[in-house]
């Protein structure tokens, strides 16, 4: 994707060429109202090997499309019709509404839309092309785009569901245990103080026969399915949530104060959801998509039983540990889920399930 250059002091990453596979993967959206500007970037990206772009109007064509296909890029025009300020909310509405975190090129047509460019491309959009569009520029623009985008996200993200890999996840974890902390350290002063709103619970999860759906309908309807379930339980989630792939097919979520009983609701919900959408991998057969899931829940009442039995907040090995428990916990209980046959979740918190704690000793 990069060419890595180095001194031993410096790094640099060069851009270098997409590959003729890595185009072909790629979804592109075209958004702009003027017909023949649209059907010549379409034509254009075509040629230069795109197979998956999706031309739009107007707002019901692309949320049509967002229901078949998460976007890398959109090329958006800053001229839907009534004025620069209608993409401009379509691009808030990627965030607030559809939960779909992607990246824009802005199209900018003549010069009372300039205000209106400098926005987009200081708040959310990675590039910009001024009409009349030449088609190298358009080759260019977005192939440097993608190639800077999977550079961005290579550190943090996951490159086929462009959700956080694990080791944001890690991070976040950590990051919120010690938050965990300093609210428990508070609650010391107030005892009696209403304190389960602070419990932190960790969801994680797999995709049930996945291995069965991706020998039968091969690898590519696989990499469909992981990108719409990951773009499925990222838009139903809480904006302070962390939803992150972790390996193969299985995910996991943080969610900061939150107790067992409303993070088991939560997940409950989605996977039951995502359980009624029919995929249809081939002419003639459809395919339901479950969950099997543990849930790990930190209470202040179990924190408290860690620190008596020796746990020390200020050193960094027993707060990793602590994460890698709750972690562990959470996969026996997806663990005993899969044993009990599929589809569900476990309906204890796995931190305070005698049983499952008694294994892992």
């Amino acid at each position: 994707m990069g060419n890595i250059i180095t001194n031993g002091d410096h790094l640099v990453i060069r851009p270098s060429e997409l590959t003729s596979e890595q185009k072909a993967t790629r979804q592109l959206i075209v958004m702009d109202l003027e017909d023949a500007s649209r059907d010549a970037i379409v034509g254009t990206l075509h040629s230069e090997g795109y197979t998956h772009i999706h031309p739009a109007i107007d707002l019901s064509q692309l949320e049509n499309i967002l229901g078949q296909a998460v976007p890398d890029l959109v090329l958006l025009s800053l001229n839907l019709g009534h004025g620069p300020e209608d993409a401009l909310k379509i691009m808030q509405r990627f965030d607030d509404v559809y939960k779909i975190p992607t990246h824009f090129v802005v199209i900018r047509g003549n010069d009372s839309e300039r205000e209106a460019m400098e926005k987009a491309v200081r708040t959310s959009a990675i590039d910009y092309l001024v009409k009349p569009i030449d088609p190298l520029d358009v080759r260019l623009t977005v192939e440097k785009a993608l190639i800077d985008i999977s550079i961005r996200h290579g550190a943090t993200t996951d490159g086929l569901t462009q959700i956080p890999n694990k080791t944001t996840f890690n991070q976040v974890l950590h990051q919120q245990i010690k938050e965990f902390q300093r609210h428990y350290d508070r609650y010391q002063e107030t005892p009696g103080k209403v304190h389960h709103a602070w419990d932190l619970s960790v969801a994680l999860f797999d995709l049930d026969n996945f291995k069965r759906y991706n020998d039968e309908n091969g690898h590519l309807e696989g990499d469909y399915v992981l990108k719409k379930v990951a773009a499925y339980f990222r838009s139903q989630l809480r904006v302070n949530d962390l939803f992150a792939r972790w390996g193969g097919e299985e995910f996991v979520i943080i969610m900061p104060e939150t107790p067992f009983n409303d993070a088991f609701s939560v997940y409950s919900r989605v996977a039951w959801d995502l359980s009624q959408q029919l995929f249809k991998p081939r002419e003639g057969k459809t395919e339901r998509i479950t969950c099997s899931a543990g849930i790990a829940t930190l209470t202040f009442d179990s924190y408290q039983s860690r620190l008596t039995a020796g746990l020390n907040p200020k050193n960094p090995t027993d707060m990793i540990g602590l994460a890698q428990h709750m972690l562990t916990s959470a996969d026996q209980g997806l663990y005993r889920v899969k044993n009990a046959g599929k589809a569900k979740c476990y309906p204890k918190n796995t931190l305070d399930d005698f049983d499952i704690q008694s294994d892992l000793k």
